[in-house]
């Protein structure tokens, strides 16, 4: 063959080889430039909102097919090559797992949702005896445990019942601990100012985010009551109200038969391994196109929506639970009394144990300092001076003239203490200093001999 003849079969196969790969990039190419010029958001799951997972399902099946036709190409002249990388790549693979696993690497741990997994009982709950992560606030990965119960606590059932003082905290988020490490939450920091003071005790934790009284009276009664408290304080948050509200609503039954229409309590929870739950985003990129087919969310989509709120009051329509910052108390108050209700209900369960109650009533940073939490994420949804945002405290001051179990008022603590900061940056949530700051105060008012919590003595 003349060398002109294999010069040019030369180039043929050199342009049939650059064909497929530049197809897949003009296509990568043409349908990133659609999305991001926003051609194709009726097409997407979500419209505008799945652009990014779409972008990157793009990217995904780009890289992947160009690897594809890598290998296909290189089939047989490097075999030998292919399968000494393949090897090697699942060795690597495999001692990555083994590694994060022995180290306990937090971006391998299986990412739930802050409402934990749905519960047709108490509508939300975290998996038992399970090592979790929560995703990052402030630069921290947020990880935790939980006990057999999901609880973010050491304690079994029999452990904290043989202690000889037992304090219990409900609570949402705050309580929880949403923002900082197991040992650097409220419980924990509590527990260790009591033991601190010669009055050893045990402190637990059932904060769960997102709780409100309504479903701290479920959980008071299928779970806690099994830990034989002597003390139980119910701290309350100003979301409490909206939250009391969208839970009862979304609740069938009454009293001991209440159930929520979501979620299988028998369902169990599988952690597949750090590989798998690094690989999540890559998972969720590859499935993304055929979810768009069915024109379905993504998995962490479909679910419960907890920001999705609506109220008419006043003629004004309510987007969010910071609803009672915005009108007087003499529009808000039923709502109020609802929660205070359901707090009723929480201390005759308690008391039915034999066991002391108090309320403990939280401020959120703006109350007390709006230099706190300067980059806060939910800055669009309440200002930092709305016209009626102490409302929620003259309410519950009220009420403690009426009740016959404690209700304590958090914000003249807050309002004294020259400690800053004690929220994180760009969350409203407490951060570790935060949550030591209240248990100091709550050891305080539980220690005090003639304090407002000395009964729970």
């Amino acid at each position: 063959m003349a060398s002109s003849d294999r010069a040019s079969t030369a180039t043929r196969a050199a342009a049939r080889g650059f064909l497929l790969p530049a197809v897949v990039v003009g296509l990568g190419a043409l349908g990133s430039a659609a999305i991001a010029l926003g051609w194709a958001d009726r097409a997407l799951p979500g419209g505008a909102g799945g652009r990014g997972r779409a972008l990157a399902s793009i990217a995904a099946y780009s890289a992947l097919s160009l690897l594809a036709l890598f290998v296909w190409a290189n089939r047989t002249g490097r075999r030998r090559q292919l399968v000494v990388a393949a090897v090697v790549t699942t060795i690597g693979l495999v001692a990555f797992d083994l590694g994060a696993r022995a180290v306990g690497l937090p971006a391998g741990l299986p990412l739930v949702p802050n409402m934990g997994l749905s519960s047709r009982a108490r509508h939300h709950a975290y998996p038992a005896n399970a090592r979790l992560r929560l995703g990052a606030l402030d630069g921290r990965a947020l990880t935790f445990r939980t006990n057999a119960d999901g609880l973010r606590s050491p304690y079994g059932r029999e452990a904290f019942a043989a202690a000889e003082r037992r304090v219990a905290l409900l609570g949402d988020s705050f309580v929880f601990g949403l923002g900082v490490q197991d040992g650097e939450d409220v419980a924990s920091r509590l527990e260790g100012e009591l033991r601190a003071r010669a009055a050893p005790a045990a402190v637990l934790n059932a904060g769960i985010v997102s709780y409100s009284p309504f479903l701290e009276r479920l959980l008071a009664r299928d779970v806690v009551a099994a830990y034989r408290p002597d003390t139980v304080l119910l701290l309350l948050d100003a979301t409490d109200i909206g939250d009391d509200l969208r839970y009862m609503n979304e609740a069938s039954g009454e009293g001991d038969a209440v159930r929520f229409a979501r979620g299988d309590d028998g369902a169990s929870f599988r952690d597949l391994g750090p590989l798998w739950n690094v690989a999540q985003p890559l998972r969720e990129a590859l499935e993304y196109p055929f979810r768009a087919l069915t024109r379905r969310r993504p998995q962490r989509e479909d679910g419960y929506r907890y920001y999705r709120f609506d109220l008419e009051l006043d003629g004004q329509r309510e987007t969010n639970g910071y609803f009672i910052y915005r009108h007087p108390l003499e529009t808000t108050r039923p709502y109020f009394e609802r929660t205070l209700a359901n707090v009723d209900a929480v201390a005759e369960l308690v008391r039915s144990w034999g066991a002391s109650f108090a309320l403990v009533v939280l401020p959120r940073f703006h109350h007390w300092n709006a230099e706190e939490c300067p980059n806060n994420w939910e800055a669009a949804s309440y200002a930092l001076d709305e016209p009626h945002q102490f409302e929620y405290f003259r309410f519950f001051r009220e009420a403690a003239a009426t009740r016959d179990y404690p209700i304590v008022d958090l914000l003249p603590y807050f309002e004294a203490t020259d400690e800053f900061p004690l929220v994180l940056n760009a969350d409203p949530h407490w951060n570790a200093a935060g949550h030591a700051f209240v248990a100091r105060t709550l050891a305080n008012l539980l220690l005090a001999p003639d304090g407002p919590l000395a009964e729970n003595e």
